[in-house]
């Protein structure tokens, strides 16, 4: 009797220790700082579209000896926000970005509260003159090409999908071209073609054209997506 008497309180002893370790867990703060802001081409000032898996922005919070390595992702139009920061001081840097990477950002300190970190940067490529249109069975583009580094354009694209993330990632339908040339600095103009049988009649549907450079980890540069009645 004695045995079971002393192996319960054991047992209470045990599962209290394990409650009061938990307790003590759950009393950690919580986030208390918030992040957001944008991504802008640094000579047009325009947004630099994304794919929905594009650009990552990748921080680190200074203080440990081993940091984690955590990211945030870009919004398909430029945009990024992060409501689960904690006040303290970070390197911030990018990794498979659609533009030239800026130098990593050393020691930024976020604040309690609100915290606005905008950059502007120069895109790979830039894609203007942009036209979607119905034409007879097909969809059409007809966009302009400037890519703004030495490196070769690998491919343009037209993608479709029925949701406005429409790109790379996502995509209903596409039509590729491959181009793997380089014409820094000089617009070219691009028609691409996809079938209107490949999408619902009287559903409306996103159609967006990208190009991607030749350059490691490069993401696709975007025009604005264009919602059209099939």
């Amino acid at each position: 009797m004695k045995n079971v008497f002393e192996f319960r309180y054991v047992a209470a002893a045990a599962i209290l220790s394990l409650s009061l370790t938990a307790c003590e867990l759950d009393n950690y703060d919580g986030p208390n700082a918030r992040i957001y802001g944008e991504v802008r081409d640094i000579r047009t000032g325009e947004l630099v579209q994304q794919d929905i898996n594009g650009t990552k922005i990748m921080y680190e919070e200074l203080g440990f000896e081993n940091p984690d390595r955590q990211q945030m992702i870009f919004r398909v139009n430029g945009e990024y926000r992060n409501d689960l920061m904690f006040a303290a001081r970070y390197d911030i840097y990018f990794e498979e970005s659609n533009f030239v990477i800026p130098d990593r950002l050393e020691g930024y300190e976020v604040k309690r509260g609100e915290n606005r970190l905008d950059f502007e940067v120069q895109p790979y490529i830039r894609i203007s003159d942009v036209a979607i249109r119905k034409e007879a069975d097909d969809i059409v583009a007809t966009f302009t090409v400037t890519p703004t580094v030495e490196s070769a354009v690998r491919s343009v694209a037209l993608f479709g999908h029925i949701d406005y993330v429409v790109g790379d990632s996502f995509a209903q339908a596409r039509t590729t071209q491959n181009v793997n040339e380089s014409f820094k600095d000089t617009g070219r103009v691009f028609t691409l073609r996809m079938s209107r049988s490949q999408f619902k009649s009287g559903q409306a549907y996103y159609f967006r054209v990208g190009a991607v450079v030749d350059v490691a980890n490069a993401k696709h540069n975007y025009a604005p997506a264009v919602r059209l009645t099939i």
